[in-house]
């Protein structure tokens, strides 16, 4: 089963320069300082000379864990009428059953990193997976998804954002 969360960006971000943000995002949620060892499969090109990206992210812990990124922009076209909304779209995408909790929790970290960087904080969740209205705040995402007590293992630290995620 697939997911999105959406981010409507004022500029494309270069994700690999997001990681450290992202892995300490991710540490946040899971109340856990495990090292996740984050990383972007491929680069972004110069992302101003661009109009469709796309990388994956990735735990070298976890290397079959993926998330998927991609950032569309919608702009005028010549001879075409302009969008309705000008701009960078965002979308993180991870297909998992909801017992893979690591890939929720890497897909909310991602999104909350990059949706801090933009003048329009919230993150879109269209499908409800990860809060119930379709709509939140960064900061306030993490604050609803975060597991409250420091974790003993990852495997604790998992086990207790799904519950938080189920529970929400």
């Amino acid at each position: 089963m697939a997911s999105d969360l959406s981010i409507r960006m004022d500029k494309a971000e270069d994700p690999a320069r997001l990681l450290a943000d992202t892995e300490a995002c991710l540490c946040t949620l899971l109340g856990t300082d495990a090292g996740f060892g984050l990383k972007c499969a491929q680069p972004f090109p110069a992302a101003e000379q661009q109009r469709n990206l796309a990388t994956t992210v990735y735990s070298t812990h976890f290397p079959e864990d993926i998330v998927e990124l991609t950032m569309l922009y919608t702009g005028p076209v010549p001879g075409y009428e302009a969008p309705e909304e000008e701009g960078w779209q965002t979308f993180i995408t991870m297909r998992a059953a909801l017992d893979n909790p690591l890939k929720y929790a890497l897909a909310a970290a991602l999104a909350i990193s990059l949706a801090q960087t933009q003048s329009d904080t919230h993150i879109y969740d269209e499908d409800r997976r990860w809060n119930p209205q379709p709509r939140i705040a960064a900061g306030q995402l993490l604050q609803s998804l975060r597991v409250r007590e420091p974790q003993n293992s990852l495997e604790e630290a998992l086990k207790n954002f799904l519950l938080q995620l189920k529970t929400r």
